[in-house]
């Protein structure tokens, strides 16, 4: 069972549409490559950032390694080509103006060369001049998360709680999630997600190694810093 196939069905109710972030993902798409319209998303999961963007008029595509979260996606979005591939090794027949990879999807990958591997899939996949757009929790946030008490929160009838500890070297997060049944029984259903994190400076330097030019900036659209709690990065080939 891959990573959110449990917490799947739930997903879209604990997230929501996220229009704003999709906003801002579209304004930094026009600011670095206007006439982008060839749009992949590493980590689709169940496509509402695809459909923001195919209601906009791009073509686009999407992969990820949940099929549950990949079963849902295609309901929303059954013109689009959706594949369950690793974003380490995923391949595909065309070359794209955007690839993007959001909610800290890379974090989930706790070795430091599959980063590298996914930055090397990603520029095999962009056209000349294409932009890979992608965020992180740094090290910082995990850290603080993991000083925290458990987040709860409820959400149509159920209860999630979610504790962020440090674990073999990463951070496992733990979702709860206790939803009532007709009887009055409570059904728990719980995930482990890992993440990682690495330190601003290393990415980048990777990064550099492919791309030509790279922006880093914050949640607030500020300066990142090791201090931020995420980073957006905007790489063009």
């Amino acid at each position: 069972m891959s990573n959110y196939d449990i917490f799947a069905r739930f997903y879209d109710s604990v997230m929501g549409e996220r229009t704003e972030e999709s906003a801002s993902i579209e304004k930094i798409i026009k600011q670095y490559n206007p006439p982008a319209k060839k749009l992949l998303e590493l980590g689709c999961g169940t496509g509402t950032f695809l459909k923001y963007f195919l209601d906009r008029k791009f073509q686009v595509e999407g992969i990820d390694l949940s099929e549950e979260m990949l079963v849902i996606a295609r309901q929303k979005l059954p013109e689009a080509l959706l594949s369950r591939q690793n974003m380490t090794s995923f391949s595909l027949p065309d070359k794209f103006d955007v690839i993007i990879c959001l909610f800290d999807s890379i974090n989930h990958l706790v070795e430091y060369a599959d980063w590298e591997a996914v930055f090397s899939r990603v520029h095999f996949h962009l056209n000349e001049g294409g932009l890979f757009i992608f965020d992180i929790n740094t090290l910082h946030k995990l850290e603080e998360l993991a000083k925290n008490k458990p987040v709860v929160r409820e959400f149509d009838g159920k209860k999630m709680t979610m504790t962020v500890t440090p674990k073999d070297g990463a951070y496992n997060w733990n979702v709860e999630i206790i939803e009532r049944e007709n009887n009055n029984e409570e059904e728990v259903h719980s995930e482990n997600i890992q993440e990682q994190s690495f330190p601003l400076q290393v990415v980048r330097n990777s990064l550099e190694k492919l791309f030509s030019n790279i922006n880093m900036f914050d949640q607030n659209d500020s300066e990142a810093s090791e201090t931020s709690m995420r980073v957006y990065f905007a790489c063009q080939k």
